[in-house]
């Protein structure tokens, strides 16, 4: 699904990383490492700090048909909260001993037309501390500002 870390419900995160993208018809090889910084949020007029979060993934995929840019994916990716924040100040809400996850999730991606691609998958937990094991359903539309131009897969 190549999407960044999701922050909390109802938090502001910034996020900063690395990808990579290797194309070798017809299969791409994908990943990326990111860090997102968790900002401050209130609760009743006080300041709440929680722990920033380093995502990583590594994405295997295979098209199965360029003109449709029709493809599998399987993708492996990990979620770690970690036990301080960019900022210095102390985690005093969510989980201060810091967290890991590791997921599995198959996929399929699809171009729908010119500018509208749509991808599924399930994430399922495979190993984990700290975390709850979990299946996340994912869907994705993406629209793409393309001038006339079709949107290529790779």
């Amino acid at each position: 699904m190549e999407r960044l870390p999701a922050a909390r419900f109802g938090e502001l995160g910034f996020t900063e990383g690395l990808t990579f993208r290797k194309n070798n018809k017809p299969y791409r090889i994908s990943g990326g490492v990111y860090y997102t910084y968790s900002a401050p949020g209130s609760d009743a007029g006080q300041t709440t700090y929680v722990d920033d979060i380093i995502n990583t993934r590594l994405a295997y995929e295979h098209f199965l048909d360029d003109k449709q840019g029709l493809a599998l994916n399987l993708e492996v990716a990990t979620l770690h909260t970690t036990t301080w924040r960019a900022d210095g100040h102390s985690i005093h809400r969510g989980q201060r001993s810091g967290a890991t996850v590791m997921g599995v999730e198959p996929g399929i991606h699809m171009r729908l037309s010119d500018s509208w691609v749509a991808g599924m998958g399930v994430l399922f937990t495979v190993a984990g501390q700290n975390a709850a094991d979990a299946i996340y359903p994912n869907f994705a539309i993406q629209w793409y500002w393309n001038q006339g131009k079709k949107v290529i897969m790779r």
